[in-house]
């Protein structure tokens, strides 16, 4: 199963959603050996709250069934992940990364803080994979210890856009660098250093600003400029594999600018 899209939730996907809760949360149960956690016994009408209060994100596949969701929501520049779910017979296919990754995106430039029980390894190990790191441990009871795991949105020092793991720079060894992207920095070394201004690096950041404001990235902003007006029917992109070309066709969902 290769084919797969994430958007936002609407209010009538809820009901399958909370459905989807209970398939896929049997497994934390079954860590505790008990019946009566949480994300089971959440009502839906709880979720129609959390879907009110923030966003929830679903993951289909090509015959438009949920296969996955996360969702999340905003106090004082802090956003608070949950949730993160994917049907049993869709895991380890890298989605739970595409989900959480997709929710980052709609709260960019953020301090991101979510949390899961000491005895989810697989789920630790994610975060940790996606830059998360523990500051907090709260014990519940004699079988339950919460980890609080955050994150920090960190920015490249020179054209300001949002750094991943997969867009760093390299230093001259080939280590990455995590104070500049690939784009402003490879081998040690900026890219045409001398076309790099002060006055640019400022238009840079106020034109990622404005990506942000409308939930895409500054690529893909990029495309839906080129493709508003209807003047140009066909895009080339370059990509190199096959979630690239999925993330660049975003684009066409909000083309419409003011």
């Amino acid at each position: 199963m290769n084919e797969y899209n994430i958007c936002r939730a609407c209010i009538e996907d809820l009901q399958d959603i909370l459905q989807l809760q209970y398939l896929a949360y049997q497994s934390e149960a079954a860590l505790f050996n008990k019946e009566d956690i949480p994300p089971l016994k959440q009502t839906l009408d709880e979720v129609i709250e959390e879907f009110n209060k923030g966003v929830i994100l679903k993951m289909v596949d090509a015959g438009s069934l949920i296969i996955g969701s996360i969702r999340a929501w905003e106090l004082e520049g802090t956003v608070f992940i949950g949730k993160l779910m994917i049907h049993p017979d869709y895991r380890h296919h890298g989605y739970g990364t595409k989900l959480l990754s997709e929710i980052e995106r709609y709260y960019p430039r953020k301090r991101y803080e979510l949390f899961t029980s000491t005895r989810s390894i697989d789920n630790i190990r994610l975060y940790q994979r996606m830059g998360y790191q523990e500051f907090e441990h709260r014990v519940v009871d004699d079988n339950l210890e919460f980890v609080f795991m955050e994150k920090e949105a960190i920015f490249c020092q020179s054209c300001g856009m949002p750094l991943t793991k997969e867009i760093l720079g390299t230093n001259v060894d080939g280590s990455k660098n995590e104070d500049y992207c690939m784009y402003c920095y490879k081998d040690g070394r900026f890219l045409q250093e001398n076309q790099i201004t002060e006055e640019k690096i400022s238009i840079l950041k106020k034109l990622n600003e404005v990506a942000a404001n409308r939930g895409q990235t500054l690529a893909e902003m990029a495309l839906a400029w080129i493709l508003h007006d209807g003047i140009v029917t066909t895009v080339l992109i370059g990509a190199s594999k096959p979630s690239q070309i999925l993330d660049n066709i975003k684009a066409i969902e909000n083309t419409t600018f003011s």
